[in-house]
């Protein structure tokens, strides 16, 4: 039986394997605290990620990184001291895929329609803002 391979001849075993090489190395540099090289590290594990099962890309590439500041466009006003988010996970779907705890698509939700339903999910937290709810966004919602 043949290996399987991507477009650009990568193998599904290289992919697991460059895929467990960057777990070890991101989890290595956060206990050593160099945070900086932990975050290029995550964001490599990331991409090897989204190859798919299949060995085909997904196309789910995301602009920011993990304990990033953005701001949100939408909610819940238009003061930076109110509507910052920190992002705590990068997820590997689009808007049109991810399904919330309640059931719903991110994509669905009245305040995320403006955006494009391939924008990758982003979940985030408002720190300046009382309670531990962690939010699900489109990624260009967040800039």
């Amino acid at each position: 039986m043949a290996e399987q391979t991507t477009d650009d001849g990568i193998t599904v075993q290289e992919i697991d394997a460059a895929y467990e090489v960057l777990e070890v190395l991101r989890e290595n540099l956060q206990e050593d605290g160099m945070g900086n090289l932990a975050e290029i590290a995550n964001e490599a594990h990331y991409l090897v990620q989204q190859y798919d099962e299949g060995a085909r890309w997904t196309g789910v590439v995301h602009s920011l990184t993990v304990g990033t500041y953005a701001i949100d466009d939408v909610e819940p006003t238009p003061s930076p001291e109110v509507n910052t988010v920190e992002v705590v996970e990068l997820t590997g779907q689009r808007a049109d895929e991810y399904e919330t705890d309640e059931g719903k698509l991110v994509s669905e939700y009245k305040h995320n329609r403006f955006y494009p339903d391939d924008d990758p999910v982003v979940k985030g937290v408002y720190p300046n803002m009382s309670g531990d709810d962690v939010w699900c966004f489109p990624e260009s919602r967040l800039r």
